[in-house]
């Protein structure tokens, strides 16, 4: 009952896109990641991957790299992932396990690689390309449209 409440609570958090509730949000988010008696790379979050894509969204729309980044690696993390460094700090972004594949991976990778190259973290932001062209090879069979899709993102 409690993951159902939250999820409830969440859906109105987001109802409009120009005003999210990020504090709330971020709440529940965690709120709902407490329920879980299992580690995420064990049980993937399944109702948390997407709502904390849609959270990334907004600070990247906010231009809001920090948190951008703390984010995009919890979309990772919800689904499994064991990632480190998807953060603002010196450790080198590294994706140690891969997890669920979603259609929306790619999206998570290049929210990574725009929230890396605006911090200057090159290294970091051309590792996220790679992870979002080896996401779509998976997803779709084959890379040789991910530019037509999403812009030559080696730029």
């Amino acid at each position: 009952m409690e993951r159902k409440k939250a999820t409830e609570d969440m859906k109105r958090a987001f109802e409009n896109p120009r005003g999210v509730q990020v504090d709330k949000v971020e709440k529940l988010l965690n709120a709902l990641n407490t329920t879980y008696t299992r580690p995420a790379y064990e049980v993937p979050r399944l109702l948390l991957w997407d709502p904390q894509l849609a959270l990334t969204r907004v600070y990247a729309m906010q231009k809001d790299m920090a948190m951008c980044l703390a984010s995009a690696g919890k979309v990772l993390t919800s689904l499994g992932f064991i990632i480190v460094g998807a953060d603002s700090s010196a450790a080198s972004f590294a994706v140690v396990k891969w997890g669920l594949i979603v259609d929306h991976l790619m999206e998570t990778f290049l929210h990574l690689k725009a929230a890396f190259s605006a911090i200057r973290a090159d290294k970091d932001s051309k590792y996220a390309d790679e992870c979002a062209r080896l996401a779509y090879k998976i997803v779709v069979g084959e890379d040789a449209s991910f530019d037509t899709l999403y812009g030559n993102s080696r730029d």
